[in-house]
């Protein structure tokens, strides 16, 4: 009986099962679509990773440069307003933090507003020759 024994072991080919189903093909590929799109996702991120420091200038750039252009800060005023909120947060109040500087090299004189706005999260910057031109150019 040597050569005519039976297989005691069926051959694990057969124990796997051919998907016929359209629920199962369907579901199939919505995970290869949503790994794709992970993989395009996280390969973007990385490309672009540089552009997130885009926006992150120093926090008053122009001021920076006028101290290095040898003006001189001789007055700071620092202050919080509240200002009413932009939509959709209209009826929250937001804080914006505004300091104005005085600056001088020799006899000319500027002036530096710098307004932190909590919730649009920007800054912003504006020198001129007066603090109302300052202020209400820093506005529009």
């Amino acid at each position: 009986m040597k050569g005519t024994q039976k297989m005691t072991k069926p051959n694990k080919c057969n124990n796997i099962k051919k998907i016929s189903s359209p629920s199962v093909k369907k579901s199939i590929f919505l995970r290869r679509k949503i790994l794709i799109s992970q993989i395009c996702f996280l390969f973007s991120g990385l490309c672009y990773w540089h552009l997130l420091h885009a926006n992150t200038d120093s926090i008053s750039s122009e001021l920076i440069e006028l101290k290095r252009q040898g003006w001189k800060v001789t007055e700071t005023k620092s202050s919080i307003e509240s200002r009413p909120g932009i939509k959709p947060y209209q009826n929250l109040k937001r804080e914006v933090q505004v300091v104005k500087y005085k600056l001088k090299k020799g006899i000319e004189v500027l002036f530096c507003v710098v307004e932190y706005d909590s919730q649009k999260d920007t800054i912003q910057e504006l020198c001129a020759e007066t603090l109302k031109d300052a202020e209400k150019k820093l506005r529009r």
